[in-house]
């Protein structure tokens, strides 16, 4: 009885520092995610720095969701893109 409480615990305690690794790849991983994504976005509209957010979430699952917010009122004529 007493061994398998154990086993438990030390299961969870790996399944949280294997959660907290992977947190902590995500922010590094979010850093470079944003300057790309806002290098592209620049490229089709005219958008600040803060006006992009860049969002990921890991599920229970161990799946990542990405989420890109980014707002503008204008957008590149695309006659200038094609030219």
């Amino acid at each position: 009885m007493a061994t398998t409480i154990k086993r438990d615990a030390a299961k969870r305690r790996l399944k949280t520092v294997a959660m907290e690794d992977k947190v902590s790849a995500i922010e590094s991983m979010l850093r470079v995610l944003r300057s790309d994504q806002y290098k592209l976005l620049t490229n089709y509209m005219y958008i600040g720095s803060d006006d992009l957010k860049v969002y990921m979430d890991l599920t229970e699952n161990g799946e990542y969701v990405l989420t890109v917010r980014a707002v503008t009122d204008r957008l590149i004529d695309i006659g200038r893109l094609l030219s």
